[in-house]
């Protein structure tokens, strides 16, 4: 009974709409953005990183970097798997898969032994998943929100939409390079490497899409100094 909190602190005000329609007491709701994703944070944290490298990676190949789901969440497995088998066929490809660090995200033995073969794939990085954004070229992100971190890091993202049947944040071809198959998948992923780059959201429209979903509907806002503050608050209260 998540009632039972002094407060109850929510990202954004769709997070706040849904909890309140769940039937979250107003009183103890309050928004104050998110601090996995504010830039005091986001920052700090990927200086405490190290530099992620492969030495089987080549420079001449496309380094991506592939965020899988949660099974769970309507995801289709078997479709997923289509199109990572896909892209580890062409050579010119680097193809790193990040497990869902949360439940089930991870690829079922019997595929991870196939794809283990290749030479030009890593399953299952442990790595931390900034540092992993900051290497590679372009990220595939089917319905996490760590695609926030590859935006704020200015990394192109390709969205496979058809993978899942969810609403989510990255349903908006101005934010991210929108995917209907597999075929689509591979022909932006060749694009790119052969110049025809994938786009990034103008400066606009990412600043728009930031306060919504990190600042809390606040143009200007300092996250973490408004967690403490608010935390300061409830304690003397």
């Amino acid at each position: 009974d998540r009632n039972k909190f002094d407060s109850y602190v929510v990202n954004s005000n769709r997070h706040k709409e849904l909890n309140l329609a769940w039937g979250l007491n107003k009183k103890t709701l309050t928004l104050l953005g998110n601090a996995r994703y504010c830039k005091e944070w986001s920052e700090f944290n990927l200086s405490l990183l190290k530099r992620f490298a492969v030495k089987k990676c080549s420079r001449n190949q496309l380094k991506v970097l592939f965020f899988l789901p949660q099974w769970g969440y309507k995801v289709n497995y078997l479709e997923t798997m289509k199109v990572i088998k896909t892209i580890s066929n062409n050579k010119n490809i680097f193809l790193l898969i990040k497990a869902h660090t949360r439940g089930s995200g991870s690829l079922f033995r019997k595929d991870s032994i196939s794809l283990e073969r290749s030479k030009n794939v890593i399953i299952n990085s442990f790595d931390d998943s900034p540092s992993l954004v900051r290497w590679s070229d372009v990220v595939i992100n089917v319905a996490s929100g760590i695609g926030i971190e590859a935006l704020i890091q200015q990394r192109p993202i390709i969205y496979p939409f058809y993978l899942h049947r969810n609403k989510t944040i990255f349903d908006n071809p101005e934010l991210v390079n929108i995917a209907s198959g597999c075929e689509e998948v591979l022909s932006l992923l060749i694009n790119h490497y052969e110049g025809k780059k994938l786009f990034l959201p103008n400066k606009y429209f990412l600043k728009q899409f930031l306060i919504n979903e990190v600042y809390g509907g606040e143009e200007s806002n300092n996250v973490l100094k408004t967690y403490y503050s608010h935390i300061i608050n409830c304690k003397s209260n």
